[in-house]
């Protein structure tokens, strides 16, 4: 008899957010899982530990089951997230992150919780700057029934991955700097343009970024949509904007703007263009 190939895929889709939520009152909608906090930051001095309560509410109306590990990450120029094994980037604190649980069953209706312990060494450079790592919880579900083609029969194992961000801010570590590079046109693309900025500081900057057009034929005001622009320390960042297509055609004043907040100065620069 003629064998048939298995083809595994694995699907996973990743649940990451920026806002701390407590479970008090578990809002999860029914038919879905739900971590939270998914943003946990400490602010520890050398020696010193803490620790956090990952919980996971479980409303799929079935027992589910989850992997618990560490991994490393960081943002690229474009924001997106780059992920690695634990240790390896640079400004990882996974070394010092410990957890009661590799593998927690949830049952339908319950809240399971993971304890997770930070200890910082006693050196003075484990305290010189920011560390950052990233807890994963992930799903196990079992197989689905296969899927069968005259090739190859593949099975597919739907999983969802939540990552649960961990930052450690040593409270002697405040400097905040930003610096706007260059403002310049996309090569190769009409009617956009890009930002470079990069955290000059020492401290996570949660910025803010968009551009103003002023009509220099009648003196109207457009302004884009801002952009949440989150920047590591030394972090540069490419911000793209493309001008409406409803863009009249005319000569311009494009000013870049990136805000830092917490009472820093903006960041601007200007360009003059014509719209064709």
């Amino acid at each position: 008899m003629k064998k048939i190939p298995v083809g595994i895929v694995i699907m996973l889709l990743f649940f990451e957010s920026n806002s701390q939520v407590m479970l008090k009152n578990d809002l999860t909608p029914q038919g879905t899982v739900s971590v939270q906090p998914m943003k946990n930051d400490f602010h520890l001095r050398a020696g010193e530990s803490g620790d956090i309560k990952i919980y996971i509410s479980n409303k799929m109306g079935a027992k589910m089951q989850f992997n618990v590990y560490l991994g490393d990450w960081r943002r690229d120029t474009t924001g997106s997230h780059v992920y690695s094994p634990p240790g390896t980037e640079p400004n990882s604190c996974a070394a010092w992150l410990t957890f009661d649980k590799k593998f927690i069953e949830v049952d339908t209706g319950a809240i399971g919780i993971i304890n997770v312990k930070m200890q910082v060494p006693e050196t003075p450079e484990a305290v010189a700057e920011m560390k950052w790592a990233m807890l994963f919880v992930e799903t196990i579900r079992e197989s689905k029934a296969p899927a069968v083609t005259k090739e190859m029969r593949t099975e597919i194992i739907p999983a969802t991955r939540f990552g649960i961000h961990i930052y450690q801010t040593p409270p002697a570590i405040n400097q905040k700097e930003l610096k706007l590079s260059s403002f310049t046109n996309v090569t190769g693309k009409e009617n956009a343009f890009r930002i470079v900025c990069e955290n000059t500081g020492n401290v996570q900057l949660n910025c803010k970024s968009y551009i103003e057009m002023y009509s220099l034929e009648d003196g109207k005001k457009i302004t884009a949509n801002p952009v949440e622009v989150p920047l590591f320390p030394g972090q540069i960042r490419y911000i793209d904007f493309t001008l409406p297509d409803e863009t009249k055609k005319g000569k311009y004043t494009l000013v870049g703007v990136v805000d830092p907040g917490d009472e820093m100065d903006i960041e601007a620069a200007q360009l003059i263009i014509n719209v064709h």
